[in-house]
């Protein structure tokens, strides 16, 4: 970043125009290199208004196993992951260099521990490293891709073959379903035609027996005179 006449840190971020000073307190407590911010807050029509972002500090309590003693410090966010990830604040100010610390309180607290450790004649070991895992070679990488396309190929083909399966399997017991309702639809029409041809048979025979019935009585009457 650019330097001023006043020493302070000069950064453009995209149109707004802004000063990265030192907090007042920076040299009581933790803040991890953390600035104010002074820039525009920018709005859709361009319009510019002065702005400034504080650091996020916090007050929190840290024990320190070497000096054995509880400390009340203003951290910001970042100096706290920071202290996580050196297993303490002792690992932190140990192996934190003055130029990233930026804290006269934790230049001092770092003496001290320095003082102590090499009285004792032991030493703070370092935080572990995070191993990144190793990139696979380009042709395992593409065999690899190879073998995930042809799997997902087989398992596309294989539910297709089992929706045409059940597919087929409905078609054939609507199908079924059809034949059985056919048949039974010409059962109920067979029936239905002997009913009728019974019922015709029955009235032609009554009608006959009527018709005979009547017949009688007229011979009956002509072969009287006789």
């Amino acid at each position: 970043p650019k330097r001023s006449d006043d020493g302070t840190s000069m950064v453009v971020l995209g149109w707004a125009f802004n000063l990265l000073r030192i907090p007042k307190g920076a040299d009581r407590g933790l803040y991890a290199g953390k600035k104010i911010m002074h820039g525009h807050k920018i709005t859709f029509s361009n319009k510019k208004s002065k702005r400034m972002w504080h650091p996020n500090v916090l007050r929190k309590i840290y024990y320190s196993s070497i000096l054995d003693v509880k400390l009340s410090l203003r951290v910001t966010a970042a100096a706290m992951r920071w202290i996580d990830k050196a297993g303490g604040l002792d690992g932190y100010l140990y192996h934190t260099p003055d130029k990233k610390l930026q804290s006269a309180l934790g230049s001092l607290l770092k003496e001290r521990l320095h003082e102590v450790v090499n009285a004792e004649g032991s030493t703070i070991p370092p935080p572990p490293r995070l191993v990144r895992a190793q990139a696979l070679p380009k042709k395992l990488l593409l065999q690899k891709e190879a073998e995930e396309a042809k799997r997902r190929e087989e398992e596309r083909k294989a539910k297709e073959e089992q929706q045409r399966v059940e597919k087929q399997k409905k078609q054939e017991a609507k199908e079924a379903e059809g034949e059985g309702r056919k048949s039974s639809s010409e059962a109920e029409i067979g029936q239905k035609n002997a009913k009728e041809q019974t019922d015709d048979k029955e009235e032609k025979e009554v009608f006959s027996a009527q018709v005979v019935q009547q017949q009688n009585p007229l011979e009956a009457k002509e072969e009287a005179p006789q």
